[in-house]
């Protein structure tokens, strides 16, 4: 997925995905890395996260929805956006 807002850019990654289904119930667990690309001090910067999702849907009407959504952040780097990526 990719979104521009205001000079912002974010681009998620979906690396891997699980749901378990239940009847109208559903959990999920979703590794992503997003690169969020913006303007601080003038300067363009880059933050790059890994983050894991754990979700809970439910279906209403043949309609799956978000009933719970967690984020954990494993990690993250900020750098202006024309350095090298840490080793």
């Amino acid at each position: 997925m990719n979104l521009t807002i205001n000079g912002s850019a974010v681009k998620l990654d979906d690396r891997q995905s699980t749901v378990n289904l239940d009847g109208d119930r559903a959990t999920g667990e979703s590794y992503t890395i997003a690169h969020h690309v913006f303007n601080e001090k003038g300067r363009r910067e880059i933050m790059v996260a890994w983050l894991l999702y754990l979700d809970t849907f439910t279906r209403i009407y043949q309609s799956w929805y978000f009933a719970e959504r967690n984020l954990s952040l494993d990690w993250s780097e900020t750098r202006p956006l024309d350095a090298p990526a840490s080793a």
